[in-house]
């Protein structure tokens, strides 16, 4: 379709303040099932580094995807990001984790890696871009994610 997609639910912290925002059907079913096949062609292995059971790609980039993904989000959510901090959304980050539980796989607690990138603008400096947030997206069917959960540790500890 192409179009910005609307927030469906904003989960606060206990202050109030916006921690996760809800966006149903981010993708297509078809689309999902892209996501599935390429992180598949790519390579699904288990980390030596981590608790983490689960199957991952590894350098993963995919820049179509990340610029689709961005034409996706609601300006609502651009906005809030903005008068969160004071920067706007410059994109989506080119390097994907996806990953496939089977059964009986899990992830214990933990805080998601934050990547960087340089990028040159038209008038020769260059700026360095982080990532601020992470975006999940549910490639499974609602039925086949029965038992699974994320939750979100807004204090940065795992005490909450």
């Amino acid at each position: 379709e192409g179009k910005a997609r609307r927030l469906t639910e904003v989960l606060c912290d206990e202050a109030g303040n916006p921690s996760a925002w809800v966006i149903s059907k981010l993708l297509s079913d078809a689309e999902c099932d892209e996501c599935v096949s390429s992180a598949e062609e790519s390579g699904l292995q288990t980390s030596a580094k981590s608790l983490c059971t689960a199957k991952s790609t590894h350098d993963y980039i995919n820049e179509e995807l990340a610029a689709r993904v961005a034409g996706y989000l609601p300006r609502a959510l651009q906005d809030e990001f903005r008068a969160q901090d004071g920067v706007g959304v410059a994109g989506i980050h080119s390097s994907w984790r996806i990953e496939r539980y089977d059964e009986g796989d899990a992830c214990p607690a933990h805080w998601d890696q934050g990547d960087s990138i340089r990028v040159l603008k038209s008038n020769g400096t260059k700026d360095l871009l982080w990532c601020s947030h992470t975006l999940l997206i549910n490639l499974s069917a609602p039925e086949a994610s029965v038992g699974s959960a994320t939750r979100f540790y807004p204090r940065g500890t795992y005490d909450h």
